[in-house]
């Protein structure tokens, strides 16, 4: 309300997507957003950003989706993924006390981590 422009309801931080015009803070309006190589506004001149604002959404499915409910933060998703897959440590859960396999890897859950963890990349 201050500068009589439009601002979009995610923005960034910081970042590349920090602009300037004629003294100003860019005017969004004139912008092409579908355009493959579009940089979301940012508050902070940055080479690249930090940390988005938006929150992504994790769904899971079958044997221990139940690590994944309610908000987490993102450094958590990782470790859920590692465990649900008996990969990296803290996997002893996968084996039985007689040497085998106790718990395979849930493959449901995973399948589904990993197709979130496509949008972070």
């Amino acid at each position: 309300d201050v500068d009589q422009k439009p601002f979009t309801s995610i923005l960034y931080g910081n970042g590349p997507g920090f602009k300037m015009v004629n003294g100003a803070r860019e005017n969004v309006s004139t912008i092409d957003y579908q355009e493959n190589n579009y940089q979301a506004q940012a508050a902070v001149p940055l080479k690249m950003e930090t940390h988005g604002g938006e929150d992504v959404a994790v769904f899971a499915k079958g044997p221990l989706a139940h690590l994944l409910h309610g908000v987490h933060e993102q450094n958590y998703i990782p470790h859920v993924m590692a465990y649900a897959a008996c990969i990296g440590q803290n996997r002893e859960h996968c084996m039985s006390f007689g040497g085998t396999s106790g718990l395979r890897p849930v493959l449901s859950s995973v399948a589904a981590l990993l197709t979130v963890s496509r949008l972070f990349c």
